[in-house]
């Protein structure tokens, strides 16, 4: 349909002058539009490997907004990654304080207290977070309960509770499908092993390293020494310059 040309410049003109009313009456952010922009940056930092570019915004929010369970939760993790492990406890614990139902810092707590080797404290928040049935990240809960398990030389409950990390989310238990390597390799069952062991270092958990070494012994002590050699020079390719890889070298070595 053709329009005259002065109702398209008629047009156009309401047009400017309802933007221009639009643009001239935005408000500025609210404080609490603030803090959720600022808790992002925060975010983005930490996933970016940058913890002290994380607490640098998560400082901010704490003068205006210090008992807010998800920030606590946020800077024990940005603690955490700078190996700064008493100080990633004591924020877990005001998380968990402030917010005593909040299911993501049971959990993380949790796992602090089992790398403390505070097992019976950690379990108490660990089945805390298990108890939710809303909780969608179970399956990292069921892993650190594994573990749990594991290092009290409870083996049949650490399974149990990996299997249940494993079918919950089978792409992200890198860990569970670690542990569970380890059980089958202690029995030597060497296929299940290295399967379970094939599945920690496959799709989403390609960057496991503690994963891809064990793959590799797990070859090596069942007599595929084609295999074992061929994954530990990978390791010394793909992860220069760690331990995994100084590891991977001197069983090279050794290989017959």
């Amino acid at each position: 349909m053709f329009y005259p040309i002065t109702a398209l410049v008629f047009s156009f003109a309401i047009f400017v002058g309802t933007a221009g009313c639009v643009t001239s009456e935005k408000k500025p952010p609210t404080q609490e539009e603030r803090m959720q922009m600022m808790f992002e940056i925060g975010n983005a930092a930490l996933k970016e490997g940058d913890p002290i570019g994380a607490l640098e915004q998560f400082f901010k929010i704490e003068q205006e907004k210090p008992n807010w369970a998800e920030l606590r939760l946020a800077m024990a993790l940005a603690y955490y990654a700078k190996n700064d492990f008493t100080q990633a406890l004591h924020e877990a614990r005001k998380s968990v304080s402030i917010k005593p139902n909040y299911s993501e810092a049971n959990n993380t707590l949790g796992k602090f207290l089992l790398d403390a080797g505070k097992y019976q404290e950690a379990s108490q928040y660990l089945r805390k977070a298990l108890e939710d049935p809303l909780y969608r990240e179970t399956y990292k809960t069921n892993t650190n309960m594994g573990i749990l398990h594991y290092r009290l030389g409870e083996i049949a409950k650490a399974q149990n509770y990996f299997d249940k990390a494993t079918a919950t989310n089978p792409l992200n238990s890198c860990i569970a499908y670690y542990y569970k390597g380890h059980i089958l390799l202690k029995k030597n069952n060497f296929s299940e092993a290295i399967r379970n062991y094939q599945k920690a270092t496959d799709k989403f958990c390609t960057q496991f390293m503690e994963g891809h070494l064990a793959l590799g012994i797990a070859y090596e002590r069942s007599g595929q020494y084609h295999m074992a050699r061929k994954k530990f020079l990978e390791i010394k390719d793909r992860f220069p310059n760690s331990k995994f890889a100084d590891e991977a070298i001197n069983r090279l070595a050794y290989l017959p």
